[in-house]
Parts: structure tokens; C-alpha cells; sequence
């Protein structure tokens, strides 16, 4: 999914993800502030479902700045990309393990969400990458 985007985006495609990160955790907290003995049967399912897709968020994030910075290590091998591309895959991977783990018993959050050879890749790259 990264292969095909110009350099020209690439960043963009990064500070969007990092802003949908940054807004649900700031949405979220300021919900959570909001909750009383009235409204708590309301709010707390929400609150709950906006806690289960902010690692769903991170990990989408790091996932795609570890790809980027695969795909910059795959053009030009340094242990800089090297380690950056690293760092991004494995914060991947311990998110997603929040996401499916942790937060998707909360009452009221949503579904797991499910996927498909996200391990399996980032495994993979992470391996390559040493």
C-alpha cells in the first residue's frame, strides 16, 4: 500500500495518521471528563469504543511509518532507516496486541477488527531489516 504513493505524499500520509492518533486520544479524554452519575450509561459505551479504536489507530500509524521506512532502508541501507522502520513495526505490533487484547473487552467497544498477514509482514520486514 505504500509502494505506489509518491515521495511527494509520503509525509502527508504520515502527519494524517499521527493527527487521527492525536485527535481520538484528546476526544477521548475530553468525553471522559463528561461523565457523571447521569449520563454514565450514555457516555461510557462511547468513551469505551473511541478507548478500542485509539490503538487500532496507532498501530495503522506505526504500521504505515514502519513501511515507509522500509521502503526508504529497501532504496538506500542505512542503520538509521534501519532502526526507525524497526522501532515503527514492533509499537505496531504492541498496539494491535491492545487493540485485540486488552481494550476490545471493555463494555460497549466495538468488534475486534480483524486482519489479514499483519504479523506475518511485519515479522517478515523485521527480519529482513535485522
Amino acid at each position: 500500500m505504500i509502494e505506489p504513493l509518491p515521495d511527494s505524499v509520503i509525509e502527508q500520509v504520515i502527519a494524517e495518521k499521527r493527527e487521527a492518533v492525536e485527535r481520538i486520544a484528546a476526544d477521548s479524554v475530553m468525553l471522559q471528563r463528561l461523565i457523571c452519575k447521569e449520563n454514565r450509561r450514555i457516555l461510557e459505551p462511547l468513551v469505551h469504543s473511541m478507548v478500542y479504536c485509539e490503538p487500532l489507530l496507532r498501530a495503522l500509524y506505526h504500521l504505515i511509518a514502519g513501511l515507509v521506512a522500509y521502503r526508504q532502508h529497501r532504496n538506500l541501507p542505512d542503520a538509521r532507516t534501519a532502526a526507525r522502520c524497526r522501532r515503527h513495526l514492533v509499537d505496531a505490533q504492541s498496539h494491535w496486541n491492545h487493540h485485540t487484547q486488552r481494550h476490545g473487552s471493555l463494555p460497549g467497544a466495538a468488534t475486534a477488527f480483524r486482519e489479514t498477514h499483519f504479523w506475518e509482514l511485519t515479522q517478515r520486514i523485521l527480519a529482513e531489516v535485522g
